[in-house]
């Protein structure tokens, strides 16, 4: 695989977004995840200098979605945060 790829880490979406407790119920803030990794991958979509795009998730939601836009998708094995997600991504 050469040339530049995109390394999209996305948690679980249960776990997504949970400072936000406070102001969003846990459906709102996987409203919002969702919303904004649909903006990240439309987004990265457009780069025409990207040979592609990984998404690196245990979450199966986010797979389908990924994997519907046409990313790659490697699981999040060890669920250990993002430094960690983006060296499996590589």
């Amino acid at each position: 695989m050469s040339g530049n790829w995109a390394i999209v880490p996305v948690k679980r979406l249960e776990h997504a977004k949970s400072r936000l407790a406070l102001v969003l119920d846990a459906q709102e803030r996987r409203q919002l995840v969702r919303a904004m990794f649909r903006d990240v991958l439309d987004t990265l979509l457009r780069v025409r200098q990207l040979a592609g795009i990984v998404v690196v998730t245990s979450d199966g939601e986010v797979s389908r979605l990924a994997r519907q836009a046409g990313a790659h998708v490697v699981p999040d094995v060890r669920e250990a945060g993002t430094n960690e997600a983006v060296r499996q991504g590589l």
